[in-house]
């Protein structure tokens, strides 16, 4: 998959977390330690996903001539 697809179905995921945390807590269903837990559960995941693409170092470019020579079996 291209970064661009990544990058859209992590922003997809954000904006699906984000509304059922909001939802959530505008019904007021539970306790207050109850939805802050399933705040986090919810958008942790999310916004690990996305500071890891943002940190990440891209591979470097596979360039033929710089690979090591291939082995046969033997």
């Amino acid at each position: 998959m291209s970064d661009v697809v990544i990058v859209g179905l992590l922003a997809a995921l954000e904006l699906v977390a984000l509304w059922l945390v909001v939802r959530m807590w505008r019904e007021r269903s539970g306790s207050v330690a109850s939805r802050v837990v399933w705040t986090v559960v919810t958008l942790v995941p999310v916004f690990g996903l996305i500071a890891h693409a943002v940190v990440r170092d891209p591979p470097p470019p596979s360039d033929p001539a710089d690979r090591p020579p291939q082995r046969d079996g033997s």
